[in-house]
């Protein structure tokens, strides 16, 4: 019975003692999944997605379900047919205007730009014989000025229109201001009216959608010249888009000159204009802006002599036209590329007898929401670049 008793006292300490081994290995299994997941040593992987056979390959879709679904079908023949209409229309089309249009089969539009180019060629011809044979040369310029505006956008439409005349179109235009911003830019100018200058400037802009006002201040580094201004102006008339409307502005701006000839220069004008998503009359131009603004400037001087102000101040004053033709579009989602074509007296690149009018073509890159980086080129009575930073507060 001793010896029963002691192999029972035995097996039971075996028993124990197996038990008190298994203990810990099966807590670590029940908290396992309890564990910490961002723990090194408990990161499981992750099972791979088990493959759905029900699951159709694209070739059983009809072109419909896959054109609804996002699908943009385009064959070698009519990007082919694209590329050679946009070389003909950059080529021959500074002769011909629509002729890329006319290539891919959009009569349409050629017929409609052939016509432009007739008015633009009308307008000059008649701007040059008013000048050198009519009573009447003061209406010379601004002829000749449109005429010339309209020959060149209409040969940027002809192009850029045949080189995006696929489904996809063009990318949505970001040039459209928003509600409130501030600007800083910085301005090399050498021009024929005066020395080389370096302008900083700074400009605040608020757009509630049916009136914009903006308002600007330009110092020369050297302190030779001050120039302040502002604009308001009303939209009588908004078309779907936001790129189409009317507009009627007043403007007025203050200058003064501390150089070898001082002098002071106030500056009135109002204009009319307008602005047309080409969209709207061409699907394949959608966000493509073209438009105008014509008006009736006043400006004054006021000389100075010696520190001393001239009795007869302001006593000098000269009326003009100032006209200007512009279209902008987004190259990418991004960078949207602004060109004009203006005939104005301009605070520093004029326009002279030599000189047809004042270009212009700005580049803008939105590199945030709210930051805008800008950079444009100047050419008229000698040219002027300058680079912009903006920031929009509101949109």
């Amino acid at each position: 019975m001793a010896k029963l008793n002691y192999r029972l006292k035995r097996a039971l300490v075996c028993a124990l003692m197996i038990i008190g081994l298994l203990m810990p290995w099966a807590a670590t299994a029940q908290s396992q999944p309890q564990a910490d997941d961002d723990s090194p040593d408990n990161v499981q992987p992750e099972p791979e997605p088990a493959i759905d056979d029900s699951r159709k390959p694209l070739s059983q879709f009809s072109r419909q379900d896959l054109l609804a679904a996002g699908f943009v079908f385009d064959d070698a023949s009519q990007a082919q047919s694209r590329a050679l209409g946009t070389l003909l229309a950059s080529t021959a089309g500074l002769a011909l205007r629509g002729i890329g249009h006319w290539y891919i089969d959009d009569q349409r539009t050629a017929i409609i730009l052939l016509a432009t180019q007739g008015t633009a060629a009308l307008l000059v011809g008649s701007a040059l014989a008013a000048r050198h044979w009519g009573d009447s040369p003061a209406f010379a310029a601004p002829m000749l000025y449109l005429g010339s505006g309209l020959f060149l956008l209409s040969y940027f439409v002809d192009v850029l229109g045949t080189a995006y005349s696929d489904e996809l179109g063009l990318p949505p235009n970001s040039f459209a201001n928003r509600t409130l911003g501030i600007s800083t830019r910085y301005n090399f100018i050498d021009s024929r009216s005066h020395e080389i200058l370096h302008v900083l400037s700074a400009e605040v802009i608020a757009d509630l959608g049916r009136v914009y006002a903006r308002a600007q201040t330009a110092q020369e580094i050297a302190l030779e010249m001050s120039l302040y201004g502002g604009t308001l102006g009303w939209r009588p008339w908004r078309g779907a888009s936001p790129m189409t409307a009317a507009m009627l502005e007043v403007n007025a701006s203050f200058a003064q000159w501390r150089s070898a000839a001082d002098y002071e220069r106030l500056d009135l004008g109002a204009h009319v204009g307008g602005s047309l998503d080409l969209g709207d009359v061409f699907h394949h131009l959608d966000n493509f802006a073209l438009g105008f603004s014509v008006g009736l400037g006043q400006r004054f001087y006021g000389l100075t002599g010696n520190g001393q102000q001239d009795q007869r101040k302001w006593s000098r004053s000269l009326s003009y036209l100032p006209m200007e033709l512009f279209a902008h579009l987004n190259l990418t989602d991004s960078l949207n590329a602004r060109f004009a074509y203006s005939r104005s007296k301009s605070h520093f690149l004029q326009t002279t007898q030599d000189v047809i009018g004042v270009s212009s073509l700005e580049f803008v890159y939105s590199s945030t929401n709210r930051l805008d980086l800008a950079l444009r080129g100047e050419l008229g009575s000698g040219f002027g670049i300058s680079a912009a930073l903006t920031l929009w507060l509101w949109d």
